[in-house]
């Protein structure tokens, strides 16, 4: 009898962690953009508004409203992972709400959305080249053109009841 509570013990731990972890995907065509446990917590000064929200089965969430060329709000979340494709050249002359990052659009490498931006540390003085040089890099991914694995299961899960 002991020995069945602790499996069950064990499963529901077990379940629960796989849970946790969501897979974030592009709400255009569903591919793979990042996971739940790659979101982060990084700020940027220029956020217009920041708040903490339940998204992607993970709880505070930090949500940043930032905005580009006056008119362009973007609700955005930080991941440090994504497979999102960065297109063009690092933007080095206008820093986009990240001081000491350049910047370069990051696109769905499926159905080439624009996702978000990838960011990296730069130093104009520095060499960011550096073979031995660990990079610092970051997504801002937008969040309109994001959806949850889970809630899209749950969606069909639905539909089938």
């Amino acid at each position: 009898m002991f020995s069945i509570f602790i499996f069950i013990c064990v499963f529901i731990i077990n379940t629960s962690s796989l849970q946790l972890n969501d897979v974030i995907l592009c709400r255009t065509c569903g591919n793979t953009i990042s996971l739940s446990n790659a979101i982060s917590e990084k700020r940027s000064l220029l956020s217009l508004k920041t708040f903490n929200d339940t998204l992607f089965s993970s709880e505070n969430v930090i949500v940043q409203i930032l905005t580009k060329d006056v008119i362009f709000n973007f609700p955005i979340i930080i991941t440090n992972y994504s497979n999102c494709i960065g297109l063009g050249e690092w933007e080095e002359d206008e820093e986009l709400w990240f001081t000491g990052y350049r910047w370069r659009p990051c696109l769905c490498p499926d159905c080439g959305v624009l996702v978000g931006w990838l960011f990296e540390k730069y130093n104009p003085l520095g060499s960011n080249n550096s073979f031995h040089e660990v990079r610092d890099q970051f997504y801002a991914l937008i969040l309109p053109n994001l959806v949850s694995q889970r809630f899209l299961d749950s969606i069909i899960i639905g539909l089938h009841e």
